[in-house]
Order: C-alpha cells, then structure tokens, then sequence
C-alpha cells in the first residue's frame, strides 16, 4: 500500500449525510472571511482539547480564515462539521475486498460555513495510515506529487473552499506544516478487521501548514466521524 499514491480526492459535490443541512447556520458558529484582505497569521499554536470544536484560522487563496465551531450540543455540532475516514483496499484473486491489505489513507474533514462566497470547507489530511498511529504522533505535511507517495511519518494536507452551489473557490496542497494527531478512536468491525463504523469514533489534532510565504493555516480539531468510505484499490 506504501509503495504506490492512492488518491482520494473529495467530489465536489461532497455533502454532509442526509439530514445534516437542515440548519447549517445557528448560534455557534463564528466565521470571518474576506477576500483579498491582509492577515495577522494564525493565533492558535495547540491542539485545544477533548471538546468537540474546530477552529481554522489563516490565509489562503486570498481568503482570510477565522472559523470557530464550537459549544454546541452534539446534534447541531455534527450539523456543521464532521469527518469522513476513507479507506483504500484491494480486491483479492477472489473478486472481493483484500481487508488484510488495506489502510486508512485518508481524513476528510468537512465544515459548513457562511463566510461570504464561502459556504462549504474540505480540510483533507491524506496518503497515511493514521489508524496505526498512536495519539499524538507528529506527522510532517509535505508537498503533493502523485507520481511519488509520502515517506511513512509523512502526509498530504489539501484545503478546499467551496461556495454554497459547491462550485470550486480554492483547490490546493500545502507546501509544507505538520499535523499532531491526538485522538483517533473507534473500534474496527469485527468482520472486516480494518474498517471503523460509520457514525462511530472520532478524530482530534493541530495542524499548522503554509502554502506560500504569506499563506498559512492553523487548525484545531475534535470531530466526530459519520461516514467511513472504502475505494476499491485497482
């Protein structure tokens, strides 16, 4: 699995499950961003705890991030942000899935906003298996080549800024950042020995990544997982 890219990209249609866009907006929800504006930088430095939340704060792509989702009672928190786990895996000579070969290769984690033309975030955390990590392993974000996968302790991090008809705003990996990966839970089903439930288990971290010399972005995350994905690896 190492040894080859597996991309995962998010369709740009991705939409939360059904029943999740019934109140997008609400008490909460901070955000802040405008184009084209000059930025402080990021003032989050470390993961901000067990609480579930997700505060995502820099410049990119001439936007500037000021997002804070947080406080909010359990429905209404996985209303507005939610994980999806993807996992690729292999058919076997039988025609069916190779679960003993398969992996974790990728952490979407998906964020309905109202910021002006900014309604839908994607913060995608990919190619490494981060299931076989222990809490608070330090993973380091380098660029995205799809002709040469990451080394092992080393990932990709793609930001994707959607408006709200799911038309393309921002689409690209950072150059470089790190990601602390400090909460992974969920327990694998027993008849496949790999993948995590939908609906069960969650994921925390930090991250801080840069794009270029004036774009940068930090992120703190407790989120819930409400989808785990499988792509058949060809």
């Amino acid at each position: 699995m190492k040894s080859k890219v597996f991309s995962h990209r998010t369709p740009r249609s991705s939409s939360p499950p059904a029943g999740l866009l019934a109140t997008r907006y609400g008490v909460g929800v901070l955000v802040v961003a405008a184009a084209c504006t000059a930025s402080s930088g990021p003032t989050i430095t470390e993961w901000q705890g067990e609480r579930a939340h997700l505060i995502l704060q820099g410049h990119i792509g001439g936007h500037d991030l000021d997002v804070a989702i947080e406080e909010l009672d359990t429905s209404e928190q996985d209303r507005r942000v939610w994980c999806e786990r993807v996992y690729a895996v292999p058919m076997n000579d039988k025609g069916g899935l190779d679960y003993d070969a398969g992996a974790l290769m990728g952490i979407d984690i998906h964020a309905m906003v109202e910021s002006g033309d900014v309604g839908h975030v994607i913060i995608q955390f990919g190619q490494h298996d981060f299931q076989r990590d222990a809490d608070g392993t330090t993973t380091t974000i380098v660029p995205r080549n799809e002709l040469e996968p990451p080394a092992s302790m080393e990932a990709w991090l793609e930001i994707d800024l959607f408006d709200d008809s799911e038309s393309v705003l921002f689409e690209q990996s950072a150059q470089q950042g790190s990601l602390i990966m400090e909460r992974l839970t969920g327990r694998p089903d027993p008849a496949n020995g790999l993948v995590i439930p939908s609906g069960e288990g969650l994921v925390g971290g930090f991250s801080n990544a840069q794009w270029g010399p004036r774009e940068d972005v930090a992120v703190s995350f407790t989120v819930n997982c409400l989808q785990s994905i499988i792509v058949e690896e060809t």
